[in-house]
């Protein structure tokens, strides 16, 4: 009877999951288009030195300064797949639905695996039994916040396709890139088969040059493994002297773990001197000084006022965490011992942020781009936690506590409104272009009302001519054109 009802319970929360992401999809599928995506896809001018150099050999060889110098890998994949996705789709949709829904799709494929594989990751703590993955991803699954109130600083797949696949989608491969090693850690007796090697060597490759966030992440998670491993080996010969100890407990790290942690270290090492050499820090210079004075602010604005959903979660992963220790049972000792790396990686990853350059529309440095690791590892110590202590409550606490898991989920659901800001005059302004494109006009006027494919308005013919190549390249229209918008001159 009682496995009839588990039984129940996972189906509900199967069915729960699927129609929170039909929820999310229909949400990302209002979204417009940035304007970053054409010139990248398409690429501009400036930016065909990185997709002709892929590991930026001449910002490092020569110290040449040009746009993106350590992101080929993320230039090449948003370049890749909207030239071939919108192609293939255009056999089931027309040509306009077809670019907007690879940018949907894109988007769901990276929210669903971030939900899974944090689900994953939370079972790993229950002997990777797919309940605990099921009721983990179910409890993480209302965060991935998409638009509303909470938007700036939680919602992990952005609203821009752009800015989704440069930080969502290379911090998905992160995540897939560890589940070897998790699974080592959690069970010493793992061995890695052996076609798993040359692969994770060529992820973190690819990785190292996905964009601003992968090797920064890699650094820092490399470096406290580093350290963790030495510490224990370093404590375990008291009696020897410093340099021995220090000999030794290099030493006695696995060797193979040693190479992939050293290689991993320097290809992101050598990512990072790259992206310094990057033209686009340039655009808004702000000197380091002034980038930590203000991450004080960001911190608070982020995880400890009440107008940001940062600030709920964390009172509520309080909450567990202090039932997790009055409970003092040996079956969290291994989700502390988790937590307090995460911890720990999160405050250096925070610390670190103002080293990375300065961005005008993240005054205060932290934003949803910028925090999202921390974000995700909130989310899997906010899932493991709660899982833990569904199981070690009993009774009419274990009821209350299912309660207020609850209320938290629903709480964040409730927040996640349909966006207010669509592509729907975006589609009509494609639409009228690919009309009028069968016609003789070169130069098409537009309404000043939305806009198509860009940050801001077209102004002029000549900003929109790479937009114009890739509406015909997308087949939207028959032939190349161009387009501006005009403001509506005042009676």
């Amino acid at each position: 009877m009682q496995k009839k009802k588990n039984s129940i319970i996972y189906i509900f929360l199967l069915l729960a999951l699927l129609a929170d992401f039909a929820y999310s999809y229909y949400q990302y599928s209002l979204a417009r288009f940035d304007g970053d995506l054409v010139p990248i896809v398409a690429p501009s001018e400036g930016y065909t030195k990185v997709l002709s150099e892929p590991i930026g050999w001449p910002a490092f060889a020569h110290g040449e300064i040009y746009p993106a110098t350590n992101r080929f890998t993320a230039h090449a994949t948003l370049s890749g797949y909207f030239k071939h996705m919108p192609l293939f789709l255009q056999h089931f949709v027309n040509p306009i639905e077809s670019v907007f829904m690879s940018a949907t799709l894109a988007k769901i494929f990276m929210h669903i695996s971030i939900v899974f594989l944090l689900g994953w990751f939370i079972s790993g703590l229950f002997k990777f039994r797919w309940q605990e993955c099921v009721l983990g991803a179910a409890l993480v699954s209302p965060f991935l916040f998409t638009s509303g109130p909470y938007e700036e600083y939680m919602s992990i797949i952005d609203y821009s396709i752009t800015y989704a696949m440069f930080y969502a989608l290379p911090f998905v491969c992160i995540l897939f890139l560890l589940i070897p090693f998790y699974k080592k850690a959690l069970d010493p007796s793992y061995d890695f088969p052996l076609w798993l090697k040359p692969i994770s060597l060529l992820l973190v490759v690819l990785l190292a040059f996905f964009g601003a966030l992968p090797a920064p992440v890699l650094t820092i998670a490399v470096t406290i493994t580093f350290l963790y491993f030495f510490l224990n080996h370093f404590n375990a010969e008291p009696s020897s002297s410093i340099f021995i100890k220090t000999f030794h407990s290099i030493k006695k790290i696995n060797v193979q773990l040693f190479i992939f942690l050293t290689f991993t270290l320097l290809v992101c090492l050598y990512s990072i001197y790259v992206g310094t050499k990057n033209f686009e820090n340039t655009w808004t210079p702000l000197s380091l000084w002034e980038r930590y004075c203000r991450l004080p602010k960001g911190i608070w604005d982020c995880f400890f006022t009440f107008e940001r959903g940062p600030f709920y979660l964390v009172i509520a992963l309080a909450v567990n965490i202090f039932f997790l220790i009055k409970s003092r049972k040996k079956e969290t000792a291994v989700f502390f011992k988790i937590a307090i790396l995460l911890s720990i990686f999160s405050a250096v990853y925070i610390l670190l942020l103002p080293m990375g350059g300065y961005r005008d529309y993240r005054p205060f440095i932290l934003r949803r781009d910028t925090i999202l690791p921390v974000l995700v590892l909130m989310y899997f110590c906010w899932g493991a936690s709660s899982v833990l202590l569904i199981k070690l409550f009993r009774g009419l606490v274990k009821r209350i506590y299912i309660c207020f898991l609850i209320g938290i989920s629903f709480f964040y659901m409730n927040k996640d409104a349909v966006p207010t800001y669509t592509n729907t005059c975006e589609k009509e302004y494609l639409q009228e272009l690919a009309i009028k494109s069968k016609g003789s006009e070169n130069c098409i006027k537009l309404k000043r009302d939305c806009t198509v494919i860009n940050w801001g308005f077209t102004d002029n013919c000549e900003r929109s001519q790479l937009i114009g190549s890739m509406l015909y390249y997308w087949h939207i229209t028959s032939r190349k054109v161009e387009f501006y918008q005009p403001e509506e001159e005042k009676k």
